[in-house]
């Protein structure tokens, strides 16, 4: 069956009989398929970004759980607007967005606590 689809196994890196399997930053079982906790904790522990360059990075780390993510784009509303904001005057490039510091509102900070805790509890489901 693998000569037929062209596939190619590896010993060493296969796993058979197994209850659950991590895979690309999920867990794969007999109840379904959850993120990983590791990868979701380590996204969680990511502190309040001080550039534009930060906060895009934040929004591409955060762009493979997404689809977990309860009105993610409403909960990334705020964040959203505060980067198009910040970079509105410059190029998006990483460059150009590390010289953008980011001064935090009272709004916007507690958008980005309500975008870690989304995360933190997308875990769960």
């Amino acid at each position: 069956m693998t000569e037929k689809h062209q596939l190619k196994l590896n010993a060493m890196k296969s796993v058979l009989l197994s209850d659950e399997v991590k895979w690309c930053g999920r867990i794969l079982d007999g109840e379904g398929v959850r993120h990983d906790p590791d990868h979701l904790s380590a996204l969680v522990a990511l502190p309040l970004p001080r550039t534009a360059a930060d906060l895009q990075r934040f929004f591409c780390a955060c762009n493979w759980i997404r689809d977990s993510v309860v009105d993610y784009a409403r909960v990334t509303e705020v964040l959203q607007d505060k980067l198009n904001g910040a970079l509105a005057n410059c190029s998006r490039t990483k460059r150009s967005a590390a010289a953008v510091q980011l001064q935090w509102l009272d709004e916007e900070r507690a958008a980005f606590n309500a975008t870690l805790h989304s995360i933190a509890s997308s875990a769960k489901q």
